[in-house]
């Protein structure tokens, strides 16, 4: 039961992998696309570790769709580096006021 459980999660999870892209450089390898969360305040658990201990779909989901923007390995790691342009951050900027916060206005 339990496998197949972490079978399901992986198969949606790569799934929904492939229909992203890097919001900085448009990378669309899944493999090479990580979930960033912008917000650590807000952070519930991290996505790797929720695919490991078999989360349910629906947590996972709603984690990434309301606490993380899609970065490729590179971006995330100057992101973290503070290594981004300008243009870069306000991209981000931009990208979080128009899907977390602009219905709030």
């Amino acid at each position: 039961m339990e496998r197949e459980r972490k079978q399901k999660l992986l198969k949606w999870f790569y799934a929904y992998k492939e229909k992203q892209k890097c919001l900085l450089c448009c990378e669309n390898e899944s493999v090479c696309l990580e979930f960033h969360h912008w917000n650590p305040i807000n952070k519930r658990f991290a996505i790797g570790t929720a695919i490991s201990k078999n989360y349910s779909i629906k947590s996972i989901k709603r984690e990434i769709e309301e606490n993380c923007i899609v970065l490729c390995s590179n971006c995330h790691k100057r992101l973290h580096a503070h290594k981004l342009t300008e243009k870069e951050k306000n991209k981000i900027k931009e990208y979080i006021f128009e899907h977390f916060y602009k219905d709030m206005i």
